[in-house]
């Protein structure tokens, strides 16, 4: 479980290289217009440890 302002992350290894990833934050924080994709990768890298190898 990763922590940080207003976002938490479990990340769970699934097999073969692959990792389940739960990102939680509120209702209403992404942009609207923003693709959730790149809402996504701009709140996993606001938690550095769940992006680390």
């Amino acid at each position: 479980m990763h922590v940080g302002p207003g976002t938490y992350c479990g990340l769970a290894p699934v097999g073969e290289g692959l990792v389940s990833v739960g990102l939680v934050g509120a209702l209403g924080a992404k942009p609207t217009g923003d693709p959730a994709e790149r809402f996504f990768e701009r709140r996993l890298a606001g938690l550095p440890g769940a992006t680390r190898a």
